[in-house]
């Protein structure tokens, strides 16, 4: 956030014409352009590849994303004195608080892929709720104070202002490097055992959130040398390339996931039969009532399983001959790396109710 008052950028602002463009009138219009254009961009992708219009990663990442629109447009109404200062100061205040603590859920709203430790996945929501509700309400208390308290009072809350200011954003910075960190902590951990595409796939994560870390650093460093200007609009352009880094590791993780659950779905042995008795969840014998689900064993050579990453719900296939098409449903909100570590496979894989035929049925007992 920003003081609407030049005088903090540079004392000798106000002796400059106002129809005179300088270097850093031009650097704020680059950036600002550049962060809206990926924001719209991002919102567009969000809509386009969402299927299902739910969840805590959609809705953290949409709000994030359309959040830049706002803090851009706060920034320059109150850079260029377009209109009332409060207007400017409001909307931005609205984009910050939007885009600083979604980014933080976006990174959380994932985390579940590759880490099965709930008291881990508890402990940094904890932490990104209490830093969202000291450090935005304290910094919008402090930024309206410096600005409309009485005169007397300005410079005290002035002052506050740009100590809290660099507090807040390096303990929201430390936030995200800390997320970073586990990401980076897990794929190492996952690497040691990891082969062939899965491997790749998790050297792309690594490098991604390396270059994550990286650009916290940086903004850490340019928020304490006191470059004001130049860590607003480096801050709205490295938020915005930080969301479109996401659906990369979003894709990755489902890949990475789905590859892992079919790794450990099959047989640990290499010389045991494709064609022994597998478990398969739900499986109704010939009543058409909708209870009593029991727990049968068939061939596996007699099943066709179809594997959709979508959130609208599969259409049964037509069974035919004497092959069994089980569809499962994966919904990316639950996917998780190590599915048998949950209680229950129930919670990553929706089965869809099939019919045996009657003349499977003997075989199925």
């Amino acid at each position: 956030m920003m003081l609407p008052h030049r005088d903090k950028w540079d004392v000798h602002h106000a002796q400059i014409d106002e129809l005179v463009y300088i270097g850093r009138d031009v650097f704020v219009m680059v950036a600002s352009t550049l962060a809206l254009y990926n924001a719209i961009e991002l919102l567009t992708l969000i809509y386009l590849t969402f299927k299902r219009k739910a969840g805590l990663y959609f809705w953290s990442i949409l709000i994030a994303s359309f959040g830049l629109i706002p803090y851009c447009l706060g920034w320059l109404i109150v850079y260029f004195d377009l209109t009332h200062g409060y207007v400017g100061m409001i909307i931005e205040t609205v984009g910050w608080v939007l885009v600083i603590s979604g980014q933080s859920v976006v990174l959380y709203s994932r985390l579940h892929l590759i880490l099965s430790d709930r008291m881990i996945l508890r402990s940094v929501l904890a932490v990104i709720i209490v830093n969202g509700l000291v450090w935005h309400t304290t910094m919008t208390i402090l930024l309206f104070g410096s600005e409309y308290s009485p005169t007397d009072n300005r410079n005290g809350f002035n002052n506050v202002f740009n100590i809290a200011e660099k507090i807040s954003m390096s303990c929201f910075y430390m936030q995200e490097l800390t997320i970073s960190g586990i990401y980076i902590w897990k794929s190492l951990d996952i690497l040691k055992t990891a082969f062939g595409s899965t491997r790749t796939m998790l050297y792309k994560l690594f490098a991604i959130n390396i270059a994550i870390v990286i650009m916290d650093i940086a903004m850490v460093v340019i928020e304490l040398m006191d470059f004001y200007v130049w860590e607003q609009g480096i801050k709205l352009v490295t938020y915005s390339i930080k969301l479109k880094l996401e659906f990369a590791v979003l894709s990755e993780l489902i890949e990475f996931v789905r590859s892992r659950s079919v790794t450990q779905s099959r047989p640990t042995k290499p010389s045991q039969n494709q064609s022994t008795f597998v478990p398969l969840s739900a499986v109704r014998r010939g009543s058409t009532k909708p209870t009593g689900f029991t727990r049968d064993r068939i061939y596996s050579g007699d099943t066709q399983t179809n594997i959709t990453i979508a959130a609208t719900h599969p259409t049964q296939e037509t069974m035919t001959g004497d092959r069994i098409h089980v569809v499962r449903q994966v919904d990316v909100e639950s996917l998780n790396a190590y599915p048998y570590a949950e209680r229950s496979t129930e919670e990553l894989f929706e089965y869809m109710p099939v019919e045996l035929p009657p003349e499977l049925m003997p075989r199925a007992l």
